[in-house]
């Protein structure tokens, strides 16, 4: 049904540049409908592509989109528990495995929803929508991992063995066990609370994101 609206409403502004040169309408109802029947996205046409099949990919197909192998792929949606079907606020009905996918290339690399329409067949805003409700699923799910320090992994004697290795590196200290790190991302300058988001030394505004990640590469806080 999507796809026919979204074809019905190309098909309009294409007889609204036709109709216009013949006389079939005059130059303010040519720019009505012209503007009302302005595509929001890329026109990009999706339709035109085949239906993901994660099964048709293979694990080298895989690995460079998603960053990991097709079977990982199947146990990490186990793993994240995350539901067989799960439709997003406009109703629109979402596979697991299509979800999850949608989701790992979005955040794989740095990529536009429009470089991933050819994949998936389906247009910009869904694509959005899905990898937003991924997000907020796992989210909910698993938030307490990257917000709670007391996780089993995080338990004295591991730290000990976190700032052993460590200080046998070189370290000059022998009680550190995490390393700070974060992002800056500017953003740009706000009406209101302009000094909250100031950045002093990026001397930007801007959101930071710091972390502290183990020796192990997990990160241990967000």
């Amino acid at each position: 049904m999507k796809t026919d609206f979204i074809k019905f409403h190309s098909k309009c502004r294409e007889i609204t540049v036709f109709a216009h040169p013949l006389d079939a309408i005059d130059d303010e109802e040519f720019a009505l409908l012209y503007d009302a029947t302005k595509p929001k996205s890329h026109r990009v046409p999706f339709w035109r592509y085949q239906s993901f099949d994660i099964d048709k990919m293979t694990d080298d197909e895989c690995l460079a989109e998603f960053r990991l192998f097709r079977n990982d792929i199947y146990n990490l949606v186990d793993i994240l528990e995350l539901p067989v079907d799960r439709k997003c606020y406009n109703g629109l009905k979402i596979d697991n495995i299509e979800g999850l996918c949608i989701f790992l290339k979005r955040f794989a690399y740095p990529c536009r929803y429009v470089d991933m329409v050819h994949r998936f067949a389906r247009p910009e805003p869904q694509l959005c929508m899905i990898s937003n409700q991924v997000l907020n699923i796992i989210h909910e799910r698993w938030q307490n991992l990257l917000t709670d320090f007391d996780q089993g992994w995080l338990q004295p004697e591991n730290l000990e063995t976190f700032a052993a290795v460590i200080h046998r590196k070189g370290a000059a200290l022998d009680n550190c066990w995490g390393f700070i790190d974060g992002t800056v991302r500017p953003v740009a300058r706000p009406g209101r609370f302009q000094r909250m988001l100031y950045n002093g030394h990026k001397k930007v505004h801007a959101i930071k994101f710091q972390s502290v990640a183990t020796p192990s590469g997990m990160i241990a806080n967000l």
